[in-house]
């Protein structure tokens, strides 16, 4: 995936990855923590953002998204406890689902966080929640972006014109 996204525009802060483990209760993949200390935020062909520990110039990093995410799927499910609407434990159950990604039609990207950070597997979850509207993809957040930019991988939860066919991965300074 840093062959598609080239020469970092920016060398964002150092991110205390201890802190960070600590805060979670959890260790982040390997290939995301890379990513982060070379990469400021990233947002795939404008549409698809990852993202980062480091606040934004909005004030929003990985861990407010998960707060916010999270916080919301959980209502949905307190509110609708009969409809089923998330199939997956939501971390910090053991193995639940960890946010590391939103489009602008606000689907949800997970980690699936079973077993060793390395093999997390992505799970997609369309804006909807509804059933059909979850997709797991069998490797990680770099195999799973690359994919989806090189049109080797198509994920049927997203928008079906997405990645555009001049897709690229942008690089956006963190303040």
């Amino acid at each position: 995936m840093i062959e598609l996204i080239g020469e970092p525009v920016q060398v964002p802060p150092p991110v205390d990855w201890d802190k960070l483990r600590e805060q979670l209760g959890i260790r982040l993949p390997s290939d995301y923590m890379e990513l982060c200390r070379k990469y400021p935020s990233l947002n795939v062909d404008d549409f698809l953002g990852i993202f980062h520990p480091i606040e934004d110039a909005e004030g929003e990093n990985l861990v407010s998204w998960a707060e916010d995410i999270l916080g919301a799927a959980e209502d949905l499910i307190e509110e609708f406890p009969t409809l089923d609407l998330v199939p997956f434990s939501l971390y910090p159950v053991a193995g639940g689902l960890f946010p590391w990604g939103v489009t602008d039609n606000s689907d949800h990207l997970f980690w699936r966080t079973e077993g060793d950070p390395d093999t997390w597997t992505v799970v997609v979850a369309g804006h909807s929640y509804d059933k059909g509207a979850w997709w797991e993809f069998n490797g990680s957040l770099t195999d799973f972006v690359t994919g989806l930019i090189t049109r080797e991988l198509v994920c049927p939860v997203l928008a079906p014109d997405f990645p555009s066919p001049d897709a690229k991965i942008e690089q956006c300074p963190l303040p």
